[in-house]
């Protein structure tokens, strides 16, 4: 008789599932706010003046007022000084009594000779007074930047992956035995 064996390996199956992760992000939220820098002008214009009193006095341009003033000045200075000749004179004719047509002729001759003096001169002599007002004032504002942040925390899925292990095919030994006649030997 013989045996036959048969014999089938078992067989083991896998599944997997791989694990997902999934990240959502929004980028970050920024409000600004800008103050713009600021300029301020202030402008006065130039003004010159120019004081031109004291050369136009010195050319005899004056107002009323000084006009009047000093020519008042001026003749009372005359009168004064033609009382004092005039008193001059008689004082010269009172001491003189007796030889009176002689001190009448050296006065007569004083005054006809004319003692006056030339000189040259330029006017006006003092320059004008001249003096400036006025110019440019700048302000300068800085300006300002403001910022706000806002972030966003990124947003995550994530499903693990998962193995599964199971028997696909089991394992099998047949035996079995062939022909009717069985050989005894001892």
């Amino acid at each position: 008789m013989q045996i036959q064996i048969t014999q089938k390996f078992g067989q083991i199956g896998i599944d997997t599932t791989r694990s997902q992760l999934q990240i959502t992000s929004r980028p970050v939220d920024i409000q600004t706010q800008i103050i713009r820098p600021r300029m301020d002008f202030s402008v006065q214009f130039l003004r010159v003046r120019i004081d031109l009193t004291r050369p136009q006095a010195e050319l005899g341009c004056k107002g009323i007022v000084p006009f009047e003033a000093e020519y008042a000045k001026k003749g009372k200075a005359a009168v004064l000084r033609r009382i004092g000749r005039v008193a001059g004179e008689g004082d010269t004719l009172a001491r003189s009594i007796g030889s009176g047509a002689e001190v009448i002729g050296q006065l007569a001759r004083a005054k006809s000779v004319d003692k006056a003096q030339f000189n040259i001169g330029l006017l006006p002599r003092s320059a004008p007074e001249i003096s400036a007002a006025g110019g440019l004032d700048i302000r300068v504002m800085p300006g300002e930047v403001h910022f706000a942040v806002t972030p966003h925390h990124p947003e995550t899925q994530y499903s693990p992956g998962d193995i599964s292990i199971y028997l696909r095919q089991k394992p099998v030994i047949k035996i079995e035995t062939a022909g009717t006649h069985l050989d005894v030997v001892a």
